[in-house]
């Protein structure tokens, strides 16, 4: 009588319901399953599916009862192209098992033999359904189709399969959603997605580097294929070197740091490019108001060798003088400003066989920034003139070599060869001058070179051992050599006639970079262990190096755990040591930050953190996400440098005692909303924290706010889908302003500073609006953007900028400078 009317065939044999009584039951609007659950709960039956029909068969007996699993291993790749697919979900339909490919694309699992299908899901891709009824153990790669489905559709989509990616212990970015919601001025970045998510924050204006959880923004390990990149940031922060056209995929880590990664404190951005399609060319264009790029893909040898390549570069050139001309006149200066970045990336693919793949990457990008200002105040007696001018100059260059190896069906490994190059050189003059027909002529100029680099040569190992279906293994090995050449050099000018051509000369004839060398190593194993709807993740990553005739060591373990409390709702905590042997000398300075890279010395410990985390997570509906995590994090061997102190690490011998060493308490508390309501998407949270330094020589030894220490933060992301190809969206973020140092007072033209950070920014905030229209084509697809940045013209400062006064003691005044008006913008893209 089921059967019939539910249309579904229900096979059995009779003999297993003997001696059972008949049942009368009344049922409507009830699930099929439910149902069955009911009706056999005192016979000693249970159900299960084969296809598209309903089996009903005898439970084993305890004795009879025996698990019988079968090994499956392969690749997720895309249909099309042929690109592998990292953290791709694979998962039964009733949530009992679920898996993920690692950042390679590679699975191996053991499933229980009465699993006959299995899903594939990937973000941007057709959820893809496999049949393995008939798979003994062995090799199974599967291919998956593109999708041009609504964002909200990829929405619902990866909220269906909440017990299995949205209680991770990392953010893993979907790239396409990024692409709709997180565009500036036509870019899409990467790192402003980031800079969106709770517990990270920025300096002044969104400059100033990343912090997270209150930690200095050295303190971010940054990979791009694998190699660290020591500044991942254009336009001082407005934009990362990472071409999104050219980005594969994302995977960020602040709470949990698994033991594979090392060499930095806070927190993990592991960035993957693609690799090129092995079977089809294509790329897109894109013309913006700030850049231009271009992406190109394609075959060399057909399923054998492909190719990746994209570029970019600004336009600001044309108009960005004029611009900020007008900007400067209406804050009562003079002067202009020149900007201009460009990026270069290149990869090619070498298919060996079914098991071996090698790789060869490269990238290449460079700023160039100049500003020269003068405010000038006259009256009847006097003409005070202020004059800053910056020219800085920095980049980077990363090269690899990566063999990916499928050793066997159990164990993959992942060995790479790089070098990472990074220059920043950075010119700052200033000097007051006051005319006067009651005083005597008034000069002081003060002027610096920094000069840093880095050069690493380093080696990457790591295997993948996949135990059983509960246990996976992952341990490996890194070795760099590290080559640093930092130098500083200052100088105060009294000479009114010298140029600021021919006072760079001067401190260019007396900069030396010394050469500072130094050998890291790394060993580390972790496992991660699935118990039921529990992971354990536990680790321990053993680091040395040797530098300046010292050595250090440092075991730091690490440990995780999420599991699920009860239906919708998770709870996950975490601990954490890390330890940094490289150190990023950030001058506080009321100007544009300069930074120097050193390593440890035998005067200058590597850099140690401790961080516990923990919360939870719950689906409020199918559609409404809620999430809280508090954490805690202490800090020490922070460097700083003394408010004032200028110095030379050449001429001063000593000059390892002119930085301070302190310690750094984090503490705050994340919470986040997020959902959809048919086509709005709304995503919400909200960060409050503190971030302290104390240091001996610094504010009299009492604690003080770091710079990044912002209390609350709050972030809005909004978008409206308003039909298949156009949507509204909007960001909207407001912040404490960030801590400031101020002089208190003027004595004999010396600014005299008594308190660190003493001061803060007014408070920020700042809405960007956009409208996405798209249309995809038989040759391909269109977008255009139409926006605008900053749209209520918030004037957010950006640091203030001082000016002496001539009264009958000298004194002050601090000058509101702000970068960034409202912003309009368009861009056009075209993918083929």
């Amino acid at each position: 009588d089921v059967s019939r009317k539910t249309k579904v065939n229900i096979s059995f044999d009779p003999k297993i319901l003997v001696g059972a009584e008949p049942i009368t039951i009344n049922v409507k609007d009830v699930r099929l399953g439910d149902f069955l659950d009911v009706v056999l709960d005192d016979l000693n039956i249970e159900y299960t599916l084969n296809g598209r029909q309903i089996i009903l068969v005898e439970k084993p007996t305890v004795r009879e009862f025996s698990f019988k699993y079968k090994d499956i291993n392969g690749f997720i790749e895309d249909k099309s192209t042929g690109e592998r697919l990292p953290f791709a979900y694979i998962y039964s339909e009733d949530g009992s098992f679920a898996v993920s490919t690692n950042e390679y694309g590679y699975y191996s699992f053991q499933v229980p033999e009465n699993v006959e299908q299995l899903y594939v899901s990937y973000l941007g891709f057709r959820d893809t359904l496999i049949n393995i009824s008939d798979l003994e153990n062995g090799s199974l790669n599967v291919a998956m189709r593109s999708t041009t489905q609504l964002d909200e559709v990829l929405i619902e989509d990866s909220q269906t399969r909440v017990e299995i990616d949205d209680h991770d212990l990392y953010v893993s970015t979907d790239l396409k959603k990024m692409r709709k919601v997180e565009a500036f001025l036509g870019e899409f970045d990467v790192l402003r997605y980031i800079n969106s998510l709770p517990g990270v924050s920025t300096g002044a204006d969104g400059l100033g580097g990343t912090s997270v959880r209150g930690a200095n923004a050295d303190n971010n390990l940054i990979l791009l294929d694998d190699v660290p990149v020591y500044n991942s940031s254009h336009a001082l922060g407005l934009f990362s070197i990472f071409n999104q056209e050219s980005v594969k995929s994302t995977s960020f880590y602040r709470s949990h740091i698994p033991a594979m990664y090392g060499g930095r404190l806070s927190s993990v951005l592991d960035i993957r490019t693609k690799e090129g399609s092995l079977t089809r060319y294509g790329g897109n264009v894109s013309l913006g108001v700030l850049t231009a790029k271009a992406f190109l893909e394609g075959p060399i040898v057909k399923d054998k060798v492909s190719f990746a390549i994209s570029a970019r570069r600004t336009l600001l050139e044309p108009y960005i003088g004029p611009v900020s001309e007008i900007v400067k006149r209406s804050q009562d200066n003079e002067g202009a400003t020149n900007y201009l970045f460009y990026d270069f990336n290149a990869k090619l693919q070498f298919v060996l066989n079914a098991k071996n793949r090698l790789y060869l990457s490269y990238y290449s990008g460079l700023d160039v920034f100049e500003d020269y200002t003068i405010s000038e105040d006259t009256d009847a007696v006097r003409k005070v003139i202020n004059e800053a001018n910056y020219d800085w100059r920095w980049g980077n260059q990363l090269s690899s070599l990566r063999w990916s190896s499928q050793f066997s069906d159990k164990v993959f490994s992942n060995l790479v060869l790089y070098n990472s190059s990074y220059n920043f050189d950075a010119f700052n003059y200033t000097n007051n001058r006051i005319d006067s027909t009651e005083v005597n002529l008034f000069f002081k100029g003060d002027a610096s070179l920094f000069n840093t680099s880095i050069n690493d040569f380093g080696v990457n190992w790591s295997m993948n051992y996949y135990i059983n279906g509960k246990n996976t293994l992952r341990y490996g090995l890194r070795a760099v050599n590290h080559n640093f050449k930092p130098g500083l050099v200052s100088r105060r000018i009294n000479d009114t006639t010298m140029s600021s051509e021919d006072v760079r000369s001067v401190l260019s004839d007396l900069l030396f970079n010394p050469s500072r060398r130094a050998n890291e190593f790394d060993l580390f194993a972790e496992n991660t262990y699935v118990y039921k709807s529990t992971t354990f993740n536990t680790g321990l990553r053993a680091s040395l190096i040797g530098t300046d005739g010292t050595q250090y060591y440092n075991l730091q373990p690490r440990l995780a755990l999420k599991t699920r409390l009860m239906d919708g709702i998770y709870a996950k905590v975490s601990a954490n040591m890390t330890s940094q042997y490289l150190h990023l000398l950030a001058s506080s300075g009321l100007g544009l930050p300069t930074d120097i890279w050193i390593p440890s010395t035998t005067d200058i410990k590597p850099q140690r953190s401790i961080q516990v985390a923990g919360g939870f997570d719950a689906a409020l509906s199918k559609k409404l996400f809620f999430t809280v995590e508090g954490y805690y994090k202490y800090l020490t061997n922070v460097l700083n440098l003394k408010e004032g102190a200028v110095f030379s690490v050449i001429e001063d011998a000593a000059w390892e005692s002119n930085i301070p060493v302190g310690t750094g308490e984090t503490y705050g508390v994340e919470i986040g909303l997020k959902g959809q309501l048919r086509r709005h998407y709304v995503n919400l949270n909200y960060t409050w924290g503190h971030s302290l330094r104390t240091f001996e020589t610094i504010n009299g030894g009492r604690p003080f706010y770091s710079r990044f220490d912002r209390r609350h933060q709050a972030k809005l992301t909004y978008q409206w889908q308003i039909n298949k190809n156009v949507s509204f969206n909007a960001n909207w973020v407001l912040a404490t302003g960030h801590p400031q140092t101020l002089p208190t007072v003027v004595e004999n033209g010396e600014f005299i500073y008594t308190r660190k950070n003493n001061q803060r920014l007014p408070t920020y905030d700042r809405l960007d609006v956009g409208i996405n229209i798209s249309n995809d084509f038989t040759w391909g697809s269109q977008t255009i953007i139409i926006g605008a940045y900053n749209v209520y013209n918030k004037k957010n400062p950006y640091f203030y900028f001082l000016s002496i006064e001539d009264d009958d003691v000298l004194s002050f005044q601090a000058k509101q400078v702000t970068i960034f008006p409202i912003l309009p913008n368009i861009s056009y893209t075209i993918r083929f």
